[in-house]
């Protein structure tokens, strides 16, 4: 009798390591908090240490999960240099050289996905708005869901201030999910 062994599709999908080094530096202090950062991915410190090297998006998801329980689920907001322009590579390129901000949230809608791997991104208009709608488009806890759609949230504002120069206080975000504790935090941000 042969086994069939059920491969996760996730290992596949490619995500930017340069994500997990910065929260974990920023949320692993000491060698036990790393390796609860760490736990049940298919990293480790050594090999994140690597500058060309990459991580998957179960390890992305497996690495949000664990900051939702070892830090709490406000951890987008405690790493807020990770959502810095610089942090996103090509994709804020584009968006800051588009001509228009509906160009910059087509980019988005277009490209995300290679930054956020985990998320579906569309674009939406009417006569008055256009909206980026962010979904998951994996599974992981609603706690993770709720931080990462945040954390998407928090990096295409910073990609759109520069197009907006000045005006981000037009921008609006709108979230599925009741209001959080934290809420008065993510409006400030």
């Amino acid at each position: 009798m042969t086994k069939t062994l059920l491969r996760d599709s996730r290992k596949s999908v490619p995500a930017p390591a340069g994500y997990l080094r910065v929260l974990l530096r920023r949320f692993g202090p000491t060698p036990e908090l790393r390796q609860q950062l760490l736990a049940g991915t298919d990293v480790d410190e050594r090999r994140l240490s690597d500058p060309a090297a990459e991580v998957t998006l179960f390890t992305f998801v497996t690495f949000s999960e664990n900051l939702c329980r070892v830090v709490g689920e406000t951890w987008p907001l405690d790493a807020m240099a990770a959502w810095s322009t610089a942090m996103q590579g090509a994709l804020e390129v584009a968006v800051r050289s588009s001509s228009t901000v509906g160009e910059g949230i087509d980019i988005l809608a277009r490209f995300g996905h290679v930054r956020g791997p985990f998320l579906v991104t569309r674009c939406k208009r009417d006569r008055s708005k256009t909206r980026l709608a962010l979904t998951i488009g994996v599974a992981m806890s609603e706690a993770t869901q709720r931080a990462t759609i945040e954390t998407a949230a928090l990096s295409a504002k910073a990609m759109l201030e520069q197009v907006l120069e000045g005006a981000a206080s037009e921008l609006e975000f709108h979230f599925p999910w009741k209001q959080p504790k934290y809420a008065d935090r993510l409006r400030a941000a």
